[in-house]
């Protein structure tokens, strides 16, 4: 297939254009045309046919690339791991439909810096472009009318003002909150292994990511691999395939994500997997629920080898102070995301958010208010307005205990309970709902297959 380039006439001052790779058929990448790329001072190549990435690549040197995850009507998994190769393309985001969510979540987890969902808007599309300009920036390579890339800032400062970082989209008002990104600062320019735990939805991927982010090998690839869904097959081929997750990860960070969702048969081969990676100079990073060894049924030396540093992240419930700095700015984000106005809720709604008690953390609480984007007619929410959504008394209590639960239960009915309370946080969304309860969507799609034949 043929490519072409589309450029703008380059000025004096610039420096040669960034060039912008989109890949797919034009009625893939209809909502991508030429002139936001342009006005953001990027030179744009279109490849329709993947098998002409490497010859692309090698000709035009892109340093962003747009890629579906369905190109003509086949799975995109292979172009877009082959345009995440390390010295390939240092910026990759993602073109995705509503329903390829969990593709999405995977191609994230692998490498892609952004994904956009479609149908999007002019102002989401041009933040994405101007966010992969930056992160280009940040990894030094030339961009049009380049600007030094500013310093980065400590990410606690001594003053007890709401600490924003909005790259990473990052709020931290609460004591704990800041003494958690405080033990960041800390570790990031060693290379020592770090552990992150706390439970579902505290954010232990995103600060995985920030702790790459802030440290030397910020440049460098940041690998995840979920232990939850390891098969020993699976496990053997990223240990050992050229294109594994220790190939991948080379001088970078690997983050071990669902460490204690691991099967227990695996674990051995994971810990030769973790000393293969140590000596190889990797930096090891992973996530666990509960700060302690055996916990989970992991084995106490996959704990010891990971917990040279610690993070442990508060819940939500904890971090009330959060909640007023949160709102506003993920309220903001979802408006400008789904093409709606900008809600506000009223004291007493956020008096209401204050005394929920959050069982599924910040998932819970970025669904609720992305939910009230969507849904809510008017420019002010009311507590009234959120009673559907949070009911009173569901939960976990404050001090971090669960919930009572009503005697003469069956365990069985304690499991429906607990996914049913998930799917409703979630909003009906089952793939939120499992990232909730950490367990995978099939688990609960199986389960309500049986409650229906058990009704």
């Amino acid at each position: 297939m043929n490519s072409h380039a589309k450029r703008r006439q380059p000025q004096a001052e610039d420096a040669a254009p960034l060039t912008v790779l989109v890949v797919g058929e034009d009625t893939e990448t209809r909502p991508l045309p030429d002139s936001p790329f342009i006005k953001a001072g990027c030179a744009v190549v279109r490849m329709t046919n993947p098998a002409m990435l490497p010859a692309i690549c090698a000709k035009h040197r892109p340093q962003v690339a747009f890629v579906p995850l369905t190109i003509g009507g086949e799975p995109a998994q292979s172009v877009l791991r082959a345009a995440m190769a390390p010295q390939r393309l240092p910026v990759v985001v993602v073109l995705a439909e509503n329903e390829e969510i969990n593709a999405a979540a995977e191609a994230m987890r692998e490498g892609a810096y952004d994904c956009l969902f479609r149908p999007f808007s002019d102002a989401r599309l041009a933040k994405t472009i101007d966010g992969a300009l930056g992160q280009v920036r940040r990894s030094g390579r030339p961009v049009a009318r380049p600007a030094p890339p500013p310093a980065k800032a400590p990410l606690v400062r001594p003053d007890p003002a709401p600490l924003q970082i909005e790259a990473e989209g990052i709020v931290a008002v609460a004591p704990e909150t800041r003494k958690a990104l405080s033990r960041i600062e800390a570790v990031a320019r060693s290379s020592a292994p770090v552990l992150f735990t706390g439970e579902v939805g505290t954010g232990k991927s995103r600060l995985a990511r920030l702790l790459h982010d802030r440290s030397p090998r910020a440049d460098a690839p940041f690998v995840v691999l979920d232990c939850a869904t390891l098969s020993r097959p699976a496990l053997a081929a990223e240990a050992e395939d050229a294109d594994g997750a220790l190939a991948r990860a080379a001088q970078g960070t690997l983050f071990l994500d669902n460490l204690a969702a691991a099967d227990p048969s695996i674990q051995p081969h994971l810990t030769g997997l973790i000393d293969r990676a140590s000596g190889s100079g990797i930096r090891l990073v992973a996530a666990l629920r509960q700060p302690e060894p055996g916990a989970g049924g992991l084995r106490p030396e996959i704990y010891y080898r990971l917990s040279v540093a610690s993070v442990a992240l508060p819940p939500l419930r904890q971090r009330i102070e959060d909640i007023a700095a949160l709102v506003p700015a993920h309220l903001s984000a979802c408006a400008e995301r789904e093409g709606r106005a900008v809600l506000s809720l009223d004291p007493d709604a956020m008096a209401r958010l204050a005394a929920h008690t959050w069982p599924g953390n910040l998932h819970e609480l970025l669904n609720l208010l992305w939910h009230l984007t969507l849904t809510h007619d008017g420019p002010s929410v009311t507590a009234q307005d959120l009673a559907p959504s949070l009911p009173d008394g569901a939960g976990v209590d404050r001090a971090g205990g669960v919930a009572p639960i009503a005697t003469g239960q069956t365990l069985a009915e304690i499991e429906r309970a607990a996914i049913e309370a998930a799917i409703r946080a979630a909003h009906g969304s089952i793939p939120r709902a499992a990232q909730m309860l950490d367990v995978s969507p099939s688990t609960i799609y199986r389960k309500r297959d049986a409650w229906r034949k058990d009704d």
